[in-house]
């Protein structure tokens, strides 16, 4: 729990200090960027899915998403199939924000632990993190 704790405050200070994001708000441009490619409109994301998602209250999302929108990262829109359903996507200046802290995140990522694992260790950690997301998303 310590290091998983100290892990993400570290990703959160380091965050915040180079990309002037919050690990939280990152977390919901990660998600809301996740099929976007280059030549794509970004897709609109339920808010009860972007809630499951995260792993986070719709109360406490509807907070997160409004300072979102204040900030310009993302907007939000009714849902087409479901006119009482609300959606949030991307806009540009959070797909810019999201490109740089993406390539921040990765690098931390990346020099703090991938670098230092074995191609073995790398798939047996993969393996593993894929085991615990199955076991959550079945609690859900």
């Amino acid at each position: 729990m310590q290091v998983s704790t100290g892990f993400n405050n570290y990703l959160d200070q380091k965050l915040r200090t180079e990309a002037d994001i919050k690990l939280q708000d990152y977390s919901i441009l990660l998600v809301l960027a996740k099929d976007l490619t280059a030549d794509s409109e970004p897709e609109v994301v339920r808010m009860g899915e972007l809630a499951t998602e995260l792993s986070v209250s719709p109360s406490r999302l509807t907070y997160q998403v409004d300072r979102l929108i204040q900030v310009g990262w993302i907007n939000r829109q009714e849902v087409e199939q479901d006119r009482r359903g609300k959606g949030v996507y991307l806009t540009s200046a959070g797909l810019e924000k999201f490109t740089r802290a993406f390539e921040i995140h990765m690098g931390l990522v990346n020099s703090m632990v991938m670098d230092e694992l074995s191609e073995h260790d790398k798939e047996v950690v993969l393996s593993t993190m894929l085991k615990i997301r199955a076991k959550i998303s079945g609690n859900r």
